[in-house]
């Protein structure tokens, strides 16, 4: 995918891991990157899951809500109108052709990713989340978390570990660890 970005100011082409090259002004959540984002999420145990809510924005406006019952299946996602179910829609088919996601791409693989967001922001903020090449018993990467912040001492002990590849930089999303910034 090639990016034709010619000043700080232009929009950030769809890709759910941040590259570490974009501007400063472009520096931003992976969600706000795209334009969406989700709030207020809460979520509970239930016998067969996990059950949660929150709402959906598109550019700071509230424009839906996601919901999951917690018993299996797919989400509810509810629109506020159609056009922004469509926009939403659209950017799911468009994530689904960049070279970094999976090669298709549901609403509700885009709703994870949006709360999974949400979900890093939120431990990030006391601790060091980090992603590894190691992955689970579903292939899915390893993370993890270090307490506390980061600085000259955890960066080192990561940089030395070679599974660990991303950082989850808070207002950026992950972040190649060759490409973090030097506490």
């Amino acid at each position: 995918m090639t990016q034709t970005a010619t000043t700080p100011d232009a929009p950030v082409p769809p890709n759910i891991i941040s590259s570490g090259q974009e501007t400063p002004a472009q520096r931003r959540d992976h969600s706000e990157r795209l334009g969406w984002q989700v709030k207020g999420y809460r979520a509970h145990s239930t016998h067969d899951g996990v059950a949660y809510t929150c709402s959906l924005y598109e550019r700071s406006k509230k424009v839906g809500s996601i919901e999951n019952s917690g018993r299996g299946g797919e989400d509810f996602t509810h629109f506020n109108d159609a056009a922004a179910r469509t926009r939403y829609e659209d950017l799911a088919q468009a994530l689904a052709l960049d070279a970094a996601a999976p090669l298709s791409l549901s609403v509700g693989d885009l709703n994870g990713l949006l709360i999974s967001g949400f979900e890093n922001n939120k431990v990030s903020k006391t601790k060091v989340l980090l992603r590894s090449s190691k992955t689970d018993a579903l292939g899915m990467p390893q993370l993890m978390q270090i307490k506390g912040k980061m600085d000259k001492s955890v960066m080192s002990m990561i940089r030395s570990t070679a599974h660990i590849t991303d950082i989850w930089l808070p207002g950026t999303g992950w972040v190649k660890v060759t490409a973090y910034p030097a506490p």
